[in-house]
């Protein structure tokens, strides 16, 4: 039923909008020399539009022009800008990528169209590698159905129009912490031989500030414990990234095409935390110091020929090998109230994940009317995790651990899919895909766990008119449980409690299922501009929850499926030139969206029992002006608070967070251009709460961050 309100809400707001404006006249002021320059830029946006208005199953494609446009060093500082995409964490940190607010597995991250490896962070990509981003708020059959929020689809550089060799420079201060980066993209071609290679290093240091409060009440209400921490966190990091990308053009129209991702980064860091009591029993540590050396690398790498048949019809087959890996020493020191040492901690972790993947997809090409297309995707991976621990103690049990765990898992999916040109304002898009997993492992913690999903997807669109156009989406989608969720293996916290217990997995867990819709409504504008609403909901059954316990003291957290969870929401989108409605205005590009999330969870008591702590409304507001060889723009980034009850006795509260970032860009020559972005201009500490309360009394945790601006400068250079 909300999804039904919800609806006519969103297209009212639009066409309201809509029925405000009339036809744009262009009017220009530019002098007539300067004609075909601005001609050139602007097609290049409707193409964009082009792509997203002629598919008949809905997404989205931001190209490199709109990637860069901020000069942000990070990919999660992009995408935070895209319409229903929020990150969460701390301002000016990165942090985990959400789409219609949810994380935790139910956003699908694509690299390249596959699946990204685990561990894989797009903070480690500069946002110069990219070619486009592909944003799909409902799957394909082609792709994982891993998707129940949606996928963000990265394609690295491939795309050679022209030899090209393009140098970028860029520096940076964030809180007196410098940061430097180099990044490169060369590519030409030879006769039938073409190349693109893109590469990136830098280096950069961190500094954070944050105070944790802590508070214990009893049964009757009164205050048994009050305690703060103040933390200092500092890191240092080393990045080199290459993107090579071969293609050789051969007889009869096939091709072949090897493309790598080599990516090798080390950090080095550490931490300070003091500890105050001012009512209550002393902690085992009052202060503790750590540091962690790592070194991590991740190579990836795809072989794909392209045979086109006589019929006209194209075979597509990839094989493709993974390997990623990392090593880490980190060590503890804890002293008492005393500055007596109390805790010597030594951990080293090895990890190692491998795997090889086969695809192919048959294309028919002869049947008029119809795109129809076979395939499958098989994937083997397998994992392993050496954890040593040795602890000398004075006052405090020692644990001393030596874990090793190792999994396996295989995938093997196959789909049909057509995409049928029903009449010149009408098409469909039907898909059929079968996906199994079976993960396993025979180490100290062994268990398996196989699962399979069946997703029929359907999607239509609607050409209404020349600019108008309605589209429908109906999808079955599916979020799989982790290898670390499903492995029984008891991760121990340091400070043990009802807000940061241990945790376990469960090798039971079964896949989260999803039914879902989708309806949009897009008015196109000249020179790229739309004006769209959306609205979408989704049933999901065997939600995965964690169930907090307690044993003698010791808090556990375990992930169990629990019910049933139902999310609806409503995305507003525009993107105009002003002079477009207002002859007199400046020529303002503006950018704005709003999306608003809503959930509920079957299992835990409201009010606020919300899924996977869902962002309930993000939105953006931004401007470009041009004038001669000078471009300059903002963008105003809004993600609201929310409180969510994670059970009878758990409740949270993430803050309301408020970015407003800045840029200009002045094109010295045609070679040459210098880029300025000044970031998280409002620099608003994050206030994160947590609370645990039973018969026995409440617990309450604050924790606030401090956030720092960033000003960044980047010199472009073609060679």
């Amino acid at each position: 039923m909300r999804f039904f309100i919800s609806v006519p809400c969103a297209l009212f707001c639009l066409i309201a909008l809509h029925g405000m404006a009339e036809e744009p006249v262009i009017v220009s002021s530019e002098p007539k020399g300067q004609v075909q320059k601005v001609q050139r830029v602007e097609v290049r946006g409707v193409k964009d539009g082009d792509d997203r208005r002629e598919s008949t199953a809905a997404k989205t494609v931001i190209l490199g022009a709109d990637i860069v446009r901020y000069g942000d060093s990070s990919l999660a500082d992009v995408l935070k800008r895209l319409p229903g995409i929020s990150v969460r964490g701390v301002q000016g940190r990165g942090g985990e990528i959400r789409m219609r607010g949810l994380g935790s597995g139910y956003t699908q991250i694509l690299l390249n169209g596959d699946r990204a490896p685990p561990g894989f962070s797009l903070d480690s990509l500069s946002p110069e590698l990219i070619e486009r981003i592909e944003i799909a708020r409902v799957a394909t059959a082609d792709v994982s159905a891993q998707a129940i929020a949606g996928s963000i689809n990265i394609i690295l550089k491939k795309k050679i129009e022209m030899a090209r060799r393009d140098l970028k420079l860029a520096v940076s201060d964030t809180d007196g912490q410098p940061a430097l980066s180099l990044d490169g993209l060369f590519a030409d071609q030879d006769g039938a031989f073409s190349y693109t290679v893109a590469a990136g290093l830098g280096q950069d240091k961190s500094h954070y500030l944050a105070k944790l409060e802590q508070l214990e009440f009893d049964g009757q209400g009164l205050l048994r414990l009050q305690r703060s921490t103040d933390k200092q966190d500092g890191s240092q990091n080393q990045r080199f990234n290459l993107a090579p990308r071969l293609m050789w053009a051969l007889d009869g129209g096939d091709s072949l095409t090897w493309e790598s991702l080599l990516r090798f980064q080390r950090s080095t860091g550490g931490s300070h935390e003091s500890r105050q009591t001012v009512l209550g029993g002393l902690p085992p540590l009052v202060r503790n110091d750590s540091v962690l050396d790592a070194d991590s690398s991740q190579i990836r790498s795809k072989l794909g020929w392209l045979h086109k048949l006589d019929s006209g019809a194209k075979l597509d087959i990839k094989l493709g090998v993974a390997d990623h890996r990392s090593h880490a020493e980190s060590r503890l020191d804890g002293f008492d109230m005393h500055a007596q040492p109390v805790l010597n901690r030594r951990i080293t972790t090895d990890v190692l994940d491998q795997g090889v993947s086969l695809s192919g997809k048959y294309s028919n090409g002869y049947i008029e009317g119809h795109t129809f297309a076979l395939g499958w995707d098989g994937e083997y991976s397998q994992r392993s995790e050496d954890n040593i621990q040795r602890e000398i103690t004075q006052t405090i049990p020692a644990h001393n651990l030596d874990e090793s765990y190792w999994a396996k898992v295989s995938r093997l999916a196959v789909f049909a899919q057509d995409e049928w040109q029903i009449s010149p304002l009408w098409s469909a898009y039907l898909g059929l895909r079968w996906e199994g997993i079976r993960s396993q492992s025979t180490a100290q913690d062994a268990f398996e766990n196989s699962s399979d999903v069946l997703s029929p997807v359907l999607h239509t669109l609607w050409k209404l008119g020349e600019k108008d156009q309605l589209r429908f989406a109906l999808s079955r989608t599916y979020k799989a449980p982790t290898t670390r969720d499903l492995t029984p293996r008891r991760v121990v916290a340091n400070d043990n409690s009802a807000t940061t217990p241990d945790t376990e997995g469960n090798p039971n867990l079964r896949p989260e299922l999803a039914w879902g819709a989708d309806l949009a409504f897009e008015h196109y504008l000249s020179e790229g501009g739309v004006l769209s609403a959306s609205s979408y909901t989704r049933r999901i059954d065997n939600v995965i929850l964690s169930e907090l316990s307690e044993t003698n003291g010791v808090w556990l957290s375990q992930r169990s499926n629990q019910g049933r969870a139902e999310l609806f929401g409503v995305e507003l989108e525009a993107k105009f030139n002003l002079r477009q409605y207002i002859a007199e205005a400046p020529a303002l590009d503006v950018r704005a969206n709003i999306s608003a999330n809503w959930s509920k969870l079957e299992s835990v008591p409201g009010p606020d029992n919300r899924l996977d702590q869902q962002t309930p409304l993000s939105a953006n507001f931004g401007i470009d002006y041009k004038t001669g060889a000078l471009t300059t723009g903002g963008n105003f980034n809004f993600q609201s608070a929310a409180t969510t009850r994670l059970s009878l006795t758990q409740t949270i509260k993430s803050p309301a967070k408020r970015l407003l970032d800045l840029y200009g860009l002045w094109k010295i020559n045609p070679a040459v251009q210098l880029r300025i972005s000044l970031a998280n201009l409002l620099a608003e500490d994050h206030i994160a709460e947590s609370y645990y309360a039973d018969l026995n009394g409440q617990r309450e945790q604050f924790t606030t961050s401090r956030t720092n601006r960033t000003a960044r400068a980047l010199l472009e250079i073609k060679l």
